[in-house]
């Protein structure tokens, strides 16, 4: 007759798998990330969907194109970039790549699924950080870190205001300077009365502006990034 510990382990390696498997079965989270031109349309992180997917990713360089699973990618709002290089992946793409997408209309996320794996898609509230000792500013949707870049804040007689903003309601993707001789001011994002975060060809590592915040127009233009991804209503936080 077996004796009663020779069925512990059997029964403790069921239990270990059936874990394992409930864990598996759980959908991986990944940060959503939209634009205010197209607010409903999802992206995310090109890499990370491949990884949680188990999809393939080849670049030609040459030919500047993307092969995912050895399919190419062709529309040209398919593939969008962070300003650090990252790509993204529109999910409006991933039906057409073997990718079931199911939103949800409560919160706007959206879980994928295929053979092999579910990925929820989440979409995150969107804020934003002035460091102006730092000068720094940095932006975030949901728990990801979309941007930072260095800016320009203003000068000594000229300081921006601290303090908790909306940005706009005005945005415009020129603006010229009522108060400084008309002025460009390409990607203007308004955070308070002729307070603005825009984009300047100088950007030095210093308070230098008028009270605006200078964000660089060189290297992957943050500025345009900054312009084309906030929201009217998104928070900005100013601090000393």
């Amino acid at each position: 007759m077996p004796q009663q510990g020779s069925r512990i382990i059997p029964l403790l390696s069921l239990l270990l798998l059936l874990t394992v498997s409930a864990r598996s079965a759980q959908a991986q989270v990944l940060n959503g990330i939209t634009f205010a031109e197209k607010p409903n349309a999802l992206c995310v992180d090109l890499r990370k969907i491949a990884d949680a997917l188990g999809w393939t990713l080849r670049w030609e360089q040459a030919e500047k194109n993307l092969y995912i699973n050895d399919r190419r990618v062709t529309s040209a709002d398919t593939v969008r970039r962070l300003p650090d290089g990252t790509a993204l992946l529109a999910l409006s793409s991933l039906r057409d790549l073997g990718g079931d997408v199911v939103w949800d209309a409560t919160d706007g996320s959206a879980t994928i699924k295929n053979r092999l794996s579910s990925v929820q898609i989440a979409r995150g509230a969107k804020r934003v950080e002035v460091d102006c000792t730092a000068q720094r500013l940095r932006a975030w949707q949901g728990e990801g870190l979309v941007l930072e870049t260095p800016v320009s804040t203003g000068r000594a007689g000229r300081r921006t205001p601290t303090g908790d903003f909306t940005a706009g309601p005005y945005k415009a993707r020129i603006h010229y300077s009522s108060l400084y001789n008309e002025a460009p001011m390409p990607f203007s994002v308004q955070v308070t009365g002729n307070v603005f975060i825009h984009g300047f060809s100088s950007v030095p590592r210093y308070p230098a502006s008028h009270g605006c915040i200078r964000v660089p127009l060189s290297e992957r233009n943050p500025a345009r990034w900054f312009y084309e991804w906030i929201d009217r209503g998104t928070p900005i936080r100013i601090r000393l």
